[in-house]
């Protein structure tokens, strides 16, 4: 087979979302959960508990990456492993539909598929119980010689750093960008993740940043200029999201809406981001795109139906005020 080009890879998990909303779910503030800052869904033991709505949808942070750069009118691959049940072939017949999005690099394994169930609240928020395959996406598992792109995103990668390093020195190697939003497991050792970070654009939460450079308030933006990562964006989620690049830090607040489901809120902004600089914008116009393209996922149930196309993000930015 002929190597092919594209305009982005995006390499991470694939997995099946089943949403339950309900209005019956128990809500409970702990001081026990840092300083009473976190709120527990709950339900009692025992009980059965009416759901008001549920629906299936196909996610996972390499399949809601690809999706949303296709949306975007980039030529787009997508490689993540998933399992040959059920599950499997509705992922796989979901993302045969996307335009622009080639999804021939899928890795069937005859396991069963990752699942999330997520409890949905009334406000938007929600609690995500994951359930992961026995195996994940491997250096073997394809022949990335095969594949070729101006951009990489590597979502999470279940902990397989030793597969983020080889395509982050492939992607370096071959001239491309490497964008990076590393999972909890791949957090787990620091050490690691910030060698690697310091060859990519890297996508982090407020929670994972400050997990990562083990600080917060001043001290954290401290440890993150010392690293001299060449890009790094953190998103607050409500609170807006910053962008250290160089030595210059830019920090926008996000585009209030109505939130139906944070579920993909950060693969979108990640996904907006990147679009925005793989079309050499700056760093000030890729905050902006990425807000975008989050404000709108939380607007509609799961983490692909909400991503923007190229003029409905520019006509969202023009309706909030935003370039």
């Amino acid at each position: 087979m002929k190597d092919k080009k594209y305009q982005f890879i995006a390499v991470g998990s694939a997995t099946v979302d089943i949403f339950l909303q309900s209005t019956k779910y128990r809500f409970l503030t702990d001081d026990d959960f840092n300083n009473g800052e976190k709120t527990t869904i709950c339900t009692i033991y025992g009980e059965k508990v009416e759901v008001k709505s549920r629906f299936l949808a196909s996610g996972g942070g390499g399949t809601n990456s690809a999706v949303g750069f296709s949306r975007l009118g980039f030529k787009t691959a997508v490689a993540a492993r998933l399992g040959d049940d059920c599950f499997g072939k509705f992922v796989v017949n979901d993302l045969a539909n996307q335009k622009d999005l080639d999804s021939r690099w899928l890795v069937v394994k005859h396991e069963g598929t990752d699942q999330s169930l997520i409890l949905l609240a009334p406000d938007g928020r929600r609690t995500i119980l994951v359930y992961r395959g026995p195996s994940s996406l491997e250096k073997n598992s394809l022949p990335w010689h095969k594949l070729k792109a101006d951009n990489y995103y590597l979502a999470s990668l279940e902990g397989n750093l030793d597969l983020a390093a080889y395509l982050i020195d492939r992607a370096r190697r071959q001239g491309a960008r490497v964008f990076w939003n590393p999972g909890q497991r791949e957090l787990a050792d620091r050490k690691k993740v910030l060698a690697l970070a310091a060859k990519t654009h890297l996508f982090l939460n407020q929670g994972e940043a400050e997990e990562l450079f083990a600080a917060s308030g001043a001290r954290l933006e401290q440890r993150i200029r010392r690293q001299k990562i060449p890009l790094l964006a953190v998103t607050q989620g409500a609170g807006g999201a910053t962008v250290f690049w160089q030595c210059e830090r830019f920090y926008q607040p996000t585009i209030t809406v109505p939130v139906r489901d944070t579920t993909g809120a950060g693969d979108a902004f990640g996904v907006g981001f990147a679009a925005a600089i793989a079309r050499n914008s700056s760093p000030v116009i890729a905050l902006s795109w990425g807000i975008a393209n989050a404000a709108s996922v939380i607007g509609y149930p799961g983490a692909k139906r909400g991503l923007l196309t190229l003029s409905q993000l520019k006509n969202f930015l023009r309706r909030h005020g935003r370039k």
